[in-house]
């Protein structure tokens, strides 16, 4: 694990930027927020130091807050400052309510969230899709989001041909939508098999089936599969979002990942410029998943740093 040297790395953005996919026009909310379900963990241990502000941690794309559940418990445990730690299911997926998936209206479901838990201040945490989440979040209320944390994700657009992981995520969505539930006859091994023809990575799969629900001996998605195949270009982009951000801010990056590049940094450093990257060896997008020590050593430091404001 090491921090990259941003200034070299800007300096050969710079020369790429061009490069960089084009973002969409500005998007706002078409709907009344949702409300998210959340859950919160409970920290054991006696805290070291002053309680700080809580953190709320988002999940990505196909995710839940149960994904999360191990690694807040470590992180939670791991502090040096207490702090309260909130995970949430993001619209179309878990437990909250279904609707358009694109990053202003998910941004404001979180922040009407944080306002029914009465949260006036927090950590946001968000990886990849959730990640997007959260700088959005993040651009439009700074001073409910007063610091950021974004894991293996950059507010960049990506495409099948950008050389990023994304062409992974559009057959695994692409596989999904073509698997006949009603075929596996609520058998989720009979699910496994059926998917393995298309998504070879076994990893992968188990993570999509984890969303597989059985009621009445009926599969279903417990996700919006319609929602996210409808919505998965939006899913995909970044968004033309006004403002900038000048809070803590903290990208994590898996070695192995092609999501946070040079050419990203010009664009991170105009919109967050006070961030600081760091990069987990020998480990792909799913950090807190493939090296969830390393990844919690990284946040606990940046929680517990001593110029919190």
């Amino acid at each position: 694990m090491h921090a990259y040297s941003v200034i070299a790395l800007l300096h050969a953005a710079s020369a790429m930027t061009s490069t960089l996919p084009p973002t969409t026009t500005t998007v706002t909310p078409t709907t009344t927020p949702h409300i998210l379900t959340s859950a919160e963990i409970v920290r054991r241990a006696p805290s070291k130091g002053s309680d700080r502000r809580p953190v709320v941690v988002l999940h990505g794309l196909l995710g839940q807050k149960r994904n999360f559940r191990s690694w807040c418990a470590a992180l939670a445990e791991a502090v040096h400052h207490k702090r309260r730690i909130v995970t949430l299911d993001l619209r179309g997926h878990g437990d909250s309510p279904h609707g358009d998936l694109n990053y202003p209206s998910m941004a404001a479901d979180v922040l009407a969230t944080l306002e029914s838990l009465k949260i006036q201040e927090c950590c946001l945490v968000g990886h990849s899709m959730g990640g997007k989440v959260a700088m959005a979040c993040a651009l439009r209320a700074p001073a409910l989001v007063k610091e950021l944390c974004v894991l293996d994700m950059a507010p960049a657009s990506y495409s099948t041909a950008d050389g990023s992981n994304w062409k992974k995520n559009r057959e695994l969505i692409d596989a999904l939508a073509n698997l006949d539930l009603d075929a596996c006859s609520g058998d989720k091994k009979r699910a496994d098999s059926l998917l393995a023809r298309k998504v070879l990575d076994p990893s992968l799969r188990a993570f999509a089936l984890t969303n597989l629900q059985l009621r009445d001996e009926q599969l279903s998605w417990q996700f919006d599969l319609d929602g996210i195949v409808r919505d998965l270009d939006n899913i995909a982009t970044w968004p033309t979002l006004p403002g900038t951000y000048n809070g803590d801010t903290l990208f994590v990056k898996g070695q192995r990942s092609r999501y946070v590049r040079s050419i990203h940094l010009q664009e991170i450093s105009s919109k967050f410029p006070r961030f600081t990257l760091q990069s987990i060896d020998d480990c792909g997008h799913w950090v807190h998943a493939e090296k969830p020590q390393e990844t919690c050593d990284v946040v606990r430091e940046f929680l517990d740093r001593d110029d919190v404001e």
